[in-house]
């Protein structure tokens, strides 16, 4: 059953009318600013994906059960409007141990119309996976055609990059965080790179601390071929803490940052998501306090954010129990010339009242030029009663239809699905979504588990 979702987002409309011009999102919530330039325009294109579901990468049918393909999937498209993949390959050799977990990248070649071989970037060893940890960060720079890839590294205790000017032939790998004489974990980095400057996010946690997930967002700066600035992190008012697993970064139409987290205090009360520009003294909050329902150590209860621009207007998916019984995703977006956010709006569960399928941990979210905005997200749990979409879950919605949640072909292959989403809009208004999917018997994918992606036909 579809749920219609009229109405949603009455007090925004005026502001989708004027959005402007459109930025493509995935994963945690960054994008390219910019006009593409002509670096790598000489790429053939090719042909495009084939429509509809594929697999991307494939895992071996032979693999050890501990082996996982495509844990913290992170997509971009490149100058062909084509998708290009980092994703972490654990425990690939079977053997129980994760010393050896790998950072892959690929990328489709319309030439040869097939995915090019996965490239080793860097061993990353037993780097935190647990919900919603994104340890993996691709982007590309619209501008100058370079790839970067910010990928956590366990044995540094650092948020180490990986850069490439040439298309992906080649890398060269550097450090992005900031000094950590401490030891203390860093975690979910999110990069986004226009023209000569280069912005990272990522979480901090503090070793001294009581309770697991708290510590700061850090900020960092470089351009052109400087070493990073220092790292600066948003104040926040009241005795709370950021919150590990969720940080969203991404820029505007201008090429200017935002960032956006999750914060609550010690005992899990009070938890909400966060809005930052670096450069502001302070944090500005996304939703109302007191609202959450939240445990933060009971793993379903996990709260991500994402974000995207629409020219220079912020718009907000994150994942946020609270007591309403249809509030778990909500949307939000800071109206143009505003400084507050619009009360949050809960995003449709697909199903009847009876059997609310449940979507958790992660999201993504596109927005265009018209007030279009997508929403994907992973489908974790159901009640059990019989529901049509299956996973992962995809809602969109429009200024005159209203809105529906669905699987992306409004169709059931797949159960449970939808980890690491990551969601782009191609130039044509076409969607792309890709994700891991581990179940290795589902005949939708001949049985095969991998990284899936969905080209909107």
């Amino acid at each position: 059953m579809q749920r219609n979702m009229t109405g949603w987002v009455l007090g925004a409309c005026v502001v989708l009318l004027a959005c402007g011009r459109p930025q493509r999102t995935f994963d945690g919530g960054f994008e390219d600013a910019g006009t593409d330039a002509s670096v790598d325009a000489g790429r053939p294109k090719g042909d495009d994906p084939p429509a509809g579901y594929s697999l991307a990468l494939e895992l071996p049918g032979n693999a050890a059960l501990t082996t996982r393909l495509g844990v913290a999937t992170s997509m971009v498209l490149d100058q062909n409007q084509q998708p290009m993949l980092a994703v972490l390959s654990v425990d690939p050799n079977g053997d129980g141990s994760r010393e050896d977990d790998q950072l892959l990248f690929t990328r489709w070649d319309g030439v040869e119309k097939a995915w090019s071989p996965p490239q080793q970037i860097a061993v990353v060893g037993p780097v935190d996976i647990s919900e919603p940890n994104r340890p993996v960060s691709l982007t590309r720079d619209a501008v100058t055609g370079a790839i970067g890839i910010a990928f956590v590294a366990q044995n540094d205790h650092a948020i180490r990059l990986a850069t490439s000017a040439d298309d992906g032939e080649t890398w060269s790998l550097d450090i992005a965080s900031d000094s950590n004489a401490g030891a203390d974990a860093l975690t979910s980095p999110v990069l986004a790179m226009n023209g000569a400057e280069m912005h990272l996010a990522y979480h901090q946690a503090n070793v001294g601390c009581s309770f697991a997930g708290c510590g700061a967002v850090k900020y960092r700066k470089r351009t052109g071929s400087n070493p990073f600035a220092a790292a600066t992190s948003p104040a926040v008012q009241g005795a709370g803490t950021a919150r590990a697993a969720s940080v969203a970064l991404a820029l505007d139409s201008a090429g200017t940052p935002g960032v956006a987290f999750m914060y609550g205090n010690e005992d899990g009360s009070d938890v909400r998501p966060m809005y930052w520009r670096p450069g502001e003294a302070q944090a500005t909050a996304i939703m109302p306090s007191n609202l959450a329902v939240n445990a933060w150590a009971t793993p379903e209860l996990r709260n991500s954010v994402a974000l995207a621009y629409a020219d220079l207007v912020p718009h907000v998916a994150f994942h946020l129990r609270t007591s309403q019984a249809d509030g778990l995703l909500w949307y939000t977006t800071m109206p143009s010339g505003s400084q507050t956010f619009s009360a949050p709006l809960a995003v449709p569960r697909n199903g009847g009242v009876g059997m609310l399928d449940e979507t958790r941990w992660y999201q993504a979210i596109s927005v265009d030029a018209q007030g279009n905005i997508a929403i994907a997200a992973q489908f974790a749990k159901t009640t059990g009663q019989p529901q049509m979409c299956g996973g992962p879950k995809l809602t969109r919605g429009s200024l005159t239809n209203g809105w529906v949640t669905c699987a992306p072909d409004n169709q059931r292959k797949f159960g449970y699905a939808g980890a690491s989403v990551n969601l782009a809009r191609r130039t044509s208004g076409r969607l792309v979504l890709a994700f891991p999917y581990e179940n290795r018997a589902n005949p939708s994918l001949n049985n095969k588990a991998g990284v899936v992606l969905w080209w909107e036909p």
